[in-house]
């Protein structure tokens, strides 16, 4: 029954980890959508 536990804690872990790493790497793309124009119009 603990094994079980052990299991599905670590797995809990894994999933809010992996869920913290996609919204990182979302708001990483997002970033250099955004930052792409606004050096285009400083440039200008």
């Amino acid at each position: 029954m603990s094994d079980i536990l052990v299991i599905a804690i670590i797995f809990g872990q894994c999933i809010a980890n992996i869920s913290f790493v996609t919204h990182f790497l979302q708001s990483y793309a997002e970033a250099r959508g955004t930052a792409a124009p606004v050096f285009r119009l400083i440039s200008e």
